[in-house]
């Protein structure tokens, strides 16, 4: 399909209130993305923050885990309406919305998933606000994923852990990460910035990056929990753990 053509059908799915949203280039948003708003998302009665969303990842991550995000947010908020647990986005700020969906629902790999993309989703909805003016960011919120209640993925995930994807807060850019990889002298600190680099810019379930940098899938939920929370600095400490620092026997000995 000529990408004139997509773009014509992509505004007329788009609802018309966010046509001209402040600092989001809809053009820019990848074919696929475009496809499954218009042909899967449909009529939905969140189609204009699942649009939001999308827009939000954009340069974020691959296209292909922008789609499965979307999905994932998708069937969630689709989970959510059907249960009565949602009625407007304004209702997934308030921790009793979340609280209760967990406890009526099945302990499966499906839900932390929905939930872990639900929480990327709206790390980057919370980036977008952040760029606009006072004015535009009160206008646009009603269109944006509030945040989950803080470590709230992580707290229901139960065995499923290494399944989950975790959210990376933006304490650095990629170029940052980049240079603090280039600069580290040492092996510890050298490859807990590659798990960072890894999940902030192509975010895939725990265990999969794990195996991709080399390491155990709870070395990376320490990791990430750690920058997450205290960003630069808890990430380049040394730590509390033993070592020959905490020897007193030299080496010969």
């Amino acid at each position: 399909m000529p990408r004139e053509e997509q773009l014509r059908q992509f505004y007329y799915w788009l609802p018309p209130e966010l046509h001209s949203a402040p600092d989001i280039r809809w053009e820019d948003l990848p074919t696929e993305v475009m496809a499954y708003c218009v042909r899967v998302v449909g009529e939905s009665l969140d189609a204009a923050p699942l649009a939001v969303a999308a827009a939000a990842m954009i340069g974020r991550s691959q296209t292909v885990t922008q789609v499965q995000t979307l999905g994932l947010l998708a069937r969630l908020l689709a989970t959510l309406r059907a249960s009565g647990n949602m009625t407007c986005i304004a209702d997934l700020s308030k921790e009793p919305t979340w609280r209760s969906f967990v406890a009526n629902s099945e302990r499966k790999t499906a839900r932390y998933k929905q939930l872990a993309s639900y929480s990327v989703a709206s790390k980057s909805a919370s980036s977008y606000l952040l760029r606009l003016s006072s004015d535009d960011r009160q206008h646009m919120r009603q269109y944006t994923l509030p945040a989950l209640p803080p470590g709230f993925v992580m707290q229901v995930s139960g065995d499923a852990q290494t399944e989950a994807i975790v959210a990376v807060t933006d304490h650095c850019t990629l170029e940052q990460i980049d240079g603090k990889i280039q600069g580290a002298h040492q092996k510890f600190l050298r490859r807990r910035w590659e798990i960072v680099r890894t999940a902030l810019a192509h975010p895939r379930p725990v265990a999969t990056i794990a195996a991709d940098v080399g390491t155990s899938p709870q070395l990376v939920l320490d990791v990430l929990t750690s920058y997450n929370r205290g960003g630069v600095s808890a990430l380049e400490t040394q730590g509390q753990g033993g070592g020959r620092r905490h020897s007193y026997l030299n080496e010969e000995e």
